[in-house]
């Protein structure tokens, strides 16, 4: 699929923040209804990979109901399947973060390196984490610099702050998308994704997320809920 340019269209999106951490909104730009009738400016080709952007975005919203299995093979189908690149590049990126986060969880609770074959994560650097399970950041703080500070986040027992260094994390990395070509579909692909992440982050409460992190852990240790739903 060749890139079309949607200069009406990128022009009628509401700005997102630069960086999540310094934000200084409390609502969204452009509420969930307004956002789909400026995307249906898109042809109809790219319209339906948004619609599948967002079925990804509404399953990867409800973690504790997959099981390992299913997130590597709903992975396996964006990665294998017919979709653009950018698509399976940006499925790849946020199932890859979930896999270092849930490797960083699953050993600070004291359980062992997965078994060989074992299906728990997705991603280039599986087999590597498992490899190098001994070592504080998988030996893979030159390729994800930030391992250090979430870890220490980790071992603190401050769930907020691991959730927002996550979050904060993907929308950099989604910022890329908009940088190479500000009016292709690519960007506006990386808008659709990062407006998402940022209602979770405004809707994020402290409170909760101590809760919901507490309750993870009891389920982890009595091996109630799959580790990468972490």
């Amino acid at each position: 699929m060749g890139q079309k340019r949607y200069y009406t269209l990128v022009a009628s999106l509401p700005a997102l923040p630069p960086r999540l951490t310094t934000a200084r909104t409390r609502r969204l730009p452009i509420n969930r209804e307004r956002l789909r009738e400026r995307l249906r400016m898109l042809d109809p080709p790219d319209l339906e990979v948004i619609q599948q952007a967002e079925d990804f975005l509404e399953w990867h919203r409800q973690p504790v109901e997959r099981t390992d299995g299913e997130v590597v093979a709903w992975h396996r189908k964006i990665v294998e399947g017919p979709y653009p690149r950018t698509l399976k590049e940006m499925v790849d990126e946020r199932l890859s973060l979930r896999t270092l986060m849930a490797a960083l969880r699953r050993r600070h609770l004291g359980r062992p390196a997965p078994a060989a074959g074992e299906s728990w994560g997705v991603g280039p650097w599986v087999r590597h984490i498992e490899q190098h399970w001994g070592d504080p950041d998988f030996k893979l703080r030159p390729v994800f610099p930030f391992l250090p500070e979430v870890r220490g986040a980790l071992e603190r027992g401050d769930a907020l702050e691991v959730e927002r260094r996550v979050m904060d994390i993907a929308w950099r990395k989604l910022g890329h998308y908009g940088e190479r070509d500000a009016f292709s579909f690519d960007a506006v692909l990386a808008y659709r994704f990062r407006w998402d992440i940022l209602g979770r982050w405004l809707a994020f409460d402290a409170t909760v997320a101590q809760a919901e992190f507490e309750a993870l852990v009891r389920e982890v240790i009595h091996e109630h809920i799959p580790v990468f739903a972490a």
